[in-house]
């Protein structure tokens, strides 16, 4: 289905930080599918950039949203902060989840819990991104609309629909 609705340029930004976001976690996501063990130990060091990159594209989105252009990472934090403290924000676990993958900026694994294995250590941290993902894509969908919201999502490639999007967006059409 290939729709003509134009965009304005605040929701073509959007789109693209969505885009980012929806970049760094399907590249989160495809990495345990790799069935060696020594990869998923290289990969580790991967695993929190994208977390965060996910995290922080996603949180600009919905900044963007809410008519706020902001690049700072810091300032990102406070805002998502005071979205929650005013309840717009979706839940406490989302605004936990955002702060917990704000350190993973640099490109240092940390240490994993004894008994954890690398696969769940890797699932652990898909969880938060997904957690904050749905939480911001949700209230995107509430300021821009589902049409919007759908347009956009039809433009991304169909690698990352298929991946993931498409069952995200049929979530966030029930809510």
């Amino acid at each position: 289905m290939t729709t003509t609705t134009v965009l304005t340029d605040q929701q073509t930004k959007i789109g693209k930080l969505l885009l980012n976001a929806w970049s760094a976690e399907y590249a989160l996501r495809i990495t345990p599918v790799i069935n060696d063990e020594q990869y998923l130990q290289d990969a580790l060091q991967w695993t929190f950039p994208q977390a965060y990159h996910g995290a922080v594209f996603s949180a600009r989105a919905l900044l963007l949203a809410r008519e706020f252009d902001i690049k700072t990472e810091s300032l990102i934090a406070v805002m998502i902060d005071e979205m929650a403290e005013a309840g717009l924000y979706e839940s406490c676990d989302s605004r936990n989840a955002f702060a917990q993958l704000l350190p993973y900026r640099i490109c240092t694994a940390l240490p994993m819990p004894e008994g954890t294995t690398i696969r769940d250590f890797h699932a652990e941290t898909l969880k938060k991104l997904e957690q904050v993902a749905i939480a911001h894509e949700s209230a995107i969908v509430q300021l821009i609309g589902i049409e919007t919201f759908s347009v956009i999502v039809e433009r991304v490639p169909e690698y990352l629909r298929a991946a993931f999007l498409a069952e995200r967006f049929n979530l966030l059409q029930s809510c």
